[in-house]
């Protein structure tokens, strides 16, 4: 998608989404931001995430709203988010599930401040369409708040996932437990699956490229004697 439009903000949509808690930035902005939140605080393969907006007072699965409000986010018009799944239970069973594009995902969290999050999927489609190239936003929900991190285009082969950490404080000043982790998809820019004539390309051997030669050399031979 294009960068412009991802990382446009408008600061209405911010206001609502963040439901009064004018307190809530970018990393982008500042990485920190003033909440302490880092980019580094969620990774995907190793890699830390692309941004990251918080501290949010309040649920992230409010009903009916958090959708269009994550696309006034990072991105905006119609490519609103889909809650894949949620992990209501870190360190237990059962996991968070959820489907999407054909793919049945699950999500496992582990408990405490900081961990790690591991994301599956059994692809359903023939033939199948991984890796994928996806954006997800990971929800880290600790104490009375939450905050959201933004992962652009990465690729999901099927067993993924990375680590997470709070460094964000509850009411009493604290750093808490994670609650739950939610994880939201929507389609990616770069590399679309392949669907049609996915084939490796057929690469002419050695002789037959000296035998196309001998003949176009042959070829224009004869024309240059017809010309003369």
């Amino acid at each position: 998608m294009n960068k412009l439009i991802k990382y446009g903000i408008v600061t209405t949509a911010l206001m609502m989404f963040a439901g009064g808690a004018s307190a809530a930035a970018l990393c982008s902005a500042s990485n920190p931001n003033p909440d302490g939140m880092q980019k580094s605080h969620v990774t995907y393969n190793g890699a830390d995430s692309d941004d990251c907006y918080g501290v949010i007072m309040g649920n992230d699965n409010v009903a009916g709203t958090i959708n269009s409000e994550l696309a006034s986010l990072w991105g905006g018009g119609t490519d609103l988010w889909k809650l894949l799944a949620k992990d209501d239970n870190p360190g237990t069973t059962p996991n968070g599930t959820g489907t999407f594009l054909g793919i049945n995902f699950s999500l496992t969290t582990t408990a405490g401040k900081s961990g790690n999050w591991t994301l599956t999927g059994t692809d359903t489609n023939s033939p199948t369409i991984l890796p994928v190239t996806l954006d997800f936003i990971v929800v880290l929900k600790g104490g009375s708040g939450f905050g959201a991190w933004l992962l652009d285009d990465v690729k999901f082969d099927g067993n993924d996932g990375g680590t997470w950490a709070i460094n964000f404080v509850n009411n009493g000043g604290q750093i808490p437990n994670i609650s739950h982790l939610s994880l939201y998809v929507r389609e990616g820019t770069n590399d679309s699956p392949c669907t049609v004539d996915c084939g490796p390309r057929e690469v002419p051997e050695p002789a037959s490229l000296l035998l196309m030669s001998v003949g176009l050399i042959g070829f224009g031979f004869a024309r240059r004697r017809r010309s003369v």
